[in-house]
């Protein structure tokens, strides 16, 4: 066997783990029941979680920088809204950097990380009353429009690095929080 073949195959036992994977997470995909969200509840099979809780377990102390889970926003669902939301509450698996690329998000026995994320069922003009406390007809005399709007935060997560080897603080892109009730004057561009 040549002296290069030997490198080559020393060269790929050291860039794997420990059971045969290439350490390698710059390229991940989106989930296919995910891939135009910027963030995962579904757990795919290529989640790495043998490494993840190999890591956690390695690790005394896990941090994250801004607030933690329990602090992310908590909605009072009985206050009456003219728009419909939706909202789970369960761990998130991949999420989409503020670079748009796809990580795996740490989630892990002693380690997790749940966040409540909200999204309106219908974004759009509002078209017909909501009860006694939107009119549209009323709205509509006095020149306004009302609209379903959905707002986003970028929270931060803790996520595998792209190396395998650790894990780094991101900033997610634009994660769904609430879905709240714009009123705007009539022929006033709204960006959903």
């Amino acid at each position: 066997m040549s002296q290069n073949a030997v490198l080559f195959i020393m060269l790929v036992i050291l860039i794997t783990s420990s059971n045969g994977t290439p350490l390698n997470f710059k390229n991940v995909e989106m989930h296919p029941n995910c891939r135009n969200s910027t963030y995962c509840f579904e757990r795919g099979a290529d989640y790495p979680s043998a490494l993840i809780e190999e890591l956690v377990n390695k690790t005394d102390v896990i941090k994250i920088d801004g607030a933690t889970t329990e602090q992310r926003g908590t909605t009072d669902h009985s206050i009456v809204t003219p728009c419909e939301l939706n909202y789970s509450l369960e761990p998130i698996y991949q999420v989409k950097d503020i670079n748009n690329k796809v990580r795996y998000v740490v989630q892990a026995t002693r380690f997790q990380q749940i966040l409540k994320v909200e999204w309106c069922r219908n974004k759009g003009e509002i078209t017909e009353d909501k009860g006694e406390y939107l009119k549209i007809d009323k709205l509509r005399e006095d020149s306004y429009s009302a609209y379903c709007v959905e707002s986003y935060s970028n929270y931060r997560f803790l996520v595998l690095a792209e190396d395998g080897n650790g894990f780094e603080s991101v900033k997610a892109l634009g994660v769904p929080i609430c879905c709240r009730c714009e009123i705007h004057p009539m022929g006033k561009i709204i960006k959903f």
